[in-house]
């Protein structure tokens, strides 16, 4: 059985990147820029931008507005990192996260098995 973590890192996270790499874009970051604010090379950005990579899940509406101003604040030079972990654990929080760990794990009903 994955992990909340294991979602996260294979599931969540590229997909959060994707979505921060387009937006950080979309306010007119350079694409060398956003790779070495988030810490990822030319090639990843590259690939989030044209939809290659972390295309696995959808997020949700509310996640994208997080990362709409999320990509701002990393702009304005809010650690990335700091912003990624709010954004992991507001899904978390609204139990987001529990609806891609049971893309992984079929036999979970209830979502409290991350909340014990």
């Amino acid at each position: 059985m994955q992990t909340r973590q294991e979602v996260e890192v294979n599931l969540i996270l590229p997909s959060i990147r994707r979505q921060l790499s387009i937006e950080l874009k979309h306010i007119g970051v350079k694409q060398a820029e956003i790779a070495r604010r988030l810490n990822l090379t030319k090639a990843a950005v590259t690939q989030y931008i044209k939809n290659i990579r972390g295309t696995n899940i959808t997020l949700d509406t509310i996640t994208l507005e997080e990362i709409k101003k999320a990509a701002v604040e990393i702009k304005n030079n809010k650690d990335p990192t700091e912003v990624i972990q709010e954004l992991l654990e507001s899904l978390k929080s609204r139990k987001i996260t529990c609806k891609y760990h049971r893309l992984y794990n079929k036999n979970l009903n209830e979502c409290n098995f991350c909340f014990k």
